[in-house]
C-alpha cells in the first residue's frame, strides 16, 4: 500500500506541473515528433489534457489506497476495478488526443 501512495503522490505532482503547460518532455510520444508534426499539435492543450488524466489517474489510486486500508476484504475488488478504470481511461485518453480538434491542429 505504501507503495501505492508513493506513486499517487508522484502523479499529483506531475499532474500540477503538466496543468500549468509545463512539461511537454514528459508526454510520450511528444519529444520524438519533428517540428513540422510538433506544429501542428497545440502543446499547451496537450499538456492540460495529460495533467489532468495524471490528477485523475492520482485521485483513482488514493481512492485504492482508502479502500484497501478500510475494507480489506474488498481488496481484489478494489484492485480490478481500479485496473479496469485506468485501461478504459488510458483508451479515451488516447483516441480524444488523436481525434480533437482541440488538440490537433489540421489544415
Amino acid at each position: 500500500m505504501c507503495v501505492i501512495l508513493v506513486i499517487a503522490v508522484l502523479l499529483l505532482i506531475l499532474s500540477v506541473f503538466l496543468l500549468m503547460g509545463k512539461g511537454s518532455f514528459l508526454i510520450a510520444g511528444y519529444n520524438t515528433m519533428s517540428q513540422r508534426e510538433k506544429a501542428r499539435i497545440d502543446e499547451k492543450r496537450l499538456c492540460r489534457l495529460t495533467g489532468g488524466y495524471m490528477l485523475f489517474l492520482s485521485a483513482l489510486s488514493f481512492g485504492l489506497c482508502a479502500v484497501m486500508a478500510w475494507w480489506p476484504q474488498l481488496e481484489g475488488v478494489a484492485a480490478g476495478v481500479y485496473s479496469l478504470l485506468v485501461l478504459l481511461s488510458t483508451i479515451g485518453l488516447v483516441v480524444y488526443a488523436n481525434v480533437s480538434r482541440k488538440i490537433n491542429r489540421r489544415p
